[in-house]
């Protein structure tokens, strides 16, 4: 009789061990999924930061270009309608780089999101 209740104790542990085990192998497996993503947000992240860099440099340059040739053009008959063409130009810039500011904070805020659930997994 306590042969019989030992070894229905001892198949149950060993089938709680087998599920745990298995339970711990999806954690870390969903974990390795969990970073991957993060690895990935993190490349993607760094590619718009790169073009963020590149595109704010361009709107730097066109925007002293844009002022140069406003300056150049100043004395001109056109001048009013140069001038508004000119801000229009300089709103449209300034639209773009905050644009780029607003897509950046949300990257980073999903890459710190993302880091949260990889910490609170482990």
């Amino acid at each position: 009789q306590l042969q019989i209740q030992f070894n229905d104790l001892l198949d149950d542990f060993t089938r709680i061990e087998n599920e745990n085990i298995r339970e711990q192998q999806k954690l870390d497996e969903q974990l390795n999924q969990l970073q991957d993503k993060i690895v990935n947000k993190q490349a993607n992240v760094s590619s718009i930061l790169e073009n963020n860099d590149s595109l704010h440099f361009e709107l730097t340059t066109y925007r002293s270009l844009l002022n140069a040739e406003a300056q150049r053009i100043h004395r001109s008959k056109q001048e009013k309608q140069l001038q508004i063409q000119f801000n229009d130009l300089l709103d449209d810039f300034t639209r773009i780089e905050n644009e780029n500011i607003r897509e950046q904070q949300k990257l980073d805020e999903q890459l710190n999101q993302l880091q949260d659930k990889i910490v609170n997994k482990q």
